[in-house]
């Protein structure tokens, strides 16, 4: 596996992280039965989506080189917490009251599998001689990125027909931290 801090933000563009095309599926207009169970499909099908997306994004931030004020590392609680609203919705709306899939129950930390050299959240990222293994201009670039995929991300979630539970409000959350972020990373360089 490998780890998206070396990946630049025109090829995370291009391997679809920045994509914004998530049009539903048009409904059958058979029975109310078939339209009943496009409307769930459809729902869990946004919520998963939401879900890759804040994965994506919570990878891209746990990567990040930088020292951000410590509102890095809060953004990514904030998008953990979005995450377990969003799990809880797509739990209910599921038959059979099934786990979501991905829920890994890791109250947390990044889910990134087995073997992964990805670091978590509270990992030291120095290289040997105490020096950054990524420029501050990419990093900054990454979260600027990070800001843009969650303001879609949320814009997918209020478009579901599920409820979302408080999954928006900390997404905004997030998305304020990110802001901050960028600002103390911009004080910092004297800019």
């Amino acid at each position: 596996m490998f780890t998206l801090r070396f990946l630049t933000v025109p090829t995370i563009a291009m391997l679809g992280f920045g994509s914004t095309s998530h049009a539903a599926p048009p409904l059958n207009a058979g029975s109310l039965g078939s339209a009943t169970k496009g409307h769930t499909s459809n729902s869990n099908s946004t919520l998963t989506t939401a879900l890759n997306n804040l994965q994506a994004i919570k990878a891209i931030l746990d990567n990040a080189d930088h020292d951000y004020g410590g509102h890095r590392g809060a953004a990514v609680k904030d998008i953990v917490a979005a995450e377990h609203q969003l799990k809880q919705a797509n739990k209910g709306s599921h038959t059979g009251g099934k786990k979501a899939s991905g829920s890994s129950g890791n109250s947390g930390k990044m889910a990134a599998g087995k073997g992964s050299t990805a670091p978590s959240a509270g990992s030291s990222k120095k290289t040997s001689g105490n020096q950054l293994s990524e420029p501050q201009a990419l990093s900054d670039a990454q979260l600027a990125q990070c800001i843009t995929k969650l303001q879609s991300t949320i814009s997918l979630i209020k478009n579901s027909p599920s409820k979302s539970g408080g999954a928006i409000s900390e997404l905004n959350s997030a998305i304020v931290q990110l802001q901050e972020a960028l600002a103390f990373s911009k004080a910092k360089r004297g800019s």
